[in-house]
Order: structure tokens, then C-alpha cells, then sequence
């Protein structure tokens, strides 16, 4: 599934001294050149920096934060959203994410690795409510 590869490939871009901007506009791009339709889906972030806040506005993962760049000690959750994904005349999210910790020496650390992952235990779909 390209959600998931997709976040594979940023999570090998958390690398010491990386801005943020390019982890984006470089998985941006590994998803435009799988599935140019979806490049155009995405979230306009791919998740943010925990820290004293659960979400650290400024270490988002956009393509306009330039300024801030991946340091060891660093938690980000990562997450890949597709939204407005039609299937069967019905539009949908896709989205899929994880906690992943930046070590000292630039290795990184699922910190969600023990949460199941298989399609059947993570999906969900949402039933339209009958009119009557």
C-alpha cells in the first residue's frame, strides 16, 4: 500500500540536520511519482513534534518549515492522510501513522511498534445513517 510505504520512506528521511521542509516535499514527491492523483491528496503536514505539547507547532513537517531541522532526541508522530480518495462512488481517508523517536546517533525508533497493524485491525468504515 503506498500510505505505508510512503511513510517508510519519511521516516528514512528523519536524518540529523535534515530540515522538515525537505522531508516533506521529498515524500511528497516519492508519493507523486507512485501515484501522481493521490500526490495531489495529501495532508499539507505528515505530522509534528511531541514535546511539552502533544503537538509542537513548530516542528511540523511541511514544505514551508525551513527553519527547524531533525536532532537527535526528537519524537515525531509521522502520518500519511489522503483525503477525498474515491472508491465505489464514495469519498474516503486513508491515513496511517506512527510515533518514531530520533536517537542520538541519527538511528530511528518505532515507539508504536507493538501496536497492531494488519488492515483488519486497523480499519474502519463509517455506515451512512438510513433517512427516513
Amino acid at each position: 500500500m503506498l500510505a505505508f510505504e510512503a511513510q517508510q520512506h519519511l521516516v528514512g528521511l528523519l536524518k540529523l540536520g535534515t530540515p522538515l521542509n525537505q522531508v516533506y516535499d521529498q515524500t511528497k514527491q516519492f508519493i507523486a511519482e507512485r501515484n501522481p492523483g493521490l500526490a495531489e491528496r495529501v495532508h499539507s503536514s505528515f505530522g509534528f513534534g511531541i514535546g511539552c505539547s502533544h503537538k509542537e507547532d513548530l516542528l511540523s513537517i511541511n514544505s514551508s518549515n525551513k527553519a527547524n531541522k531533525v536532532e537527535g532526541g526528537m519524537v515525531f508522530h509521522v502520518r500519511i492522510t489522503f483525503k477525498d480518495v474515491e472508491k465505489d462512488k464514495r469519498k474516503s481517508a486513508i491515513a496511517i501513522g506512527d510515533t518514531v523517536a530520533v536517537n542520538g546517533d541519527g538511528s530511528t525508533q518505532y515507539l508504536t511498534a507493538a501496536v497492531p497493524r494488519k488492515y483488519q485491525q486497523i480499519s474502519y468504515k463509517l455506515e451512512d445513517e438510513d433517512e427516513e
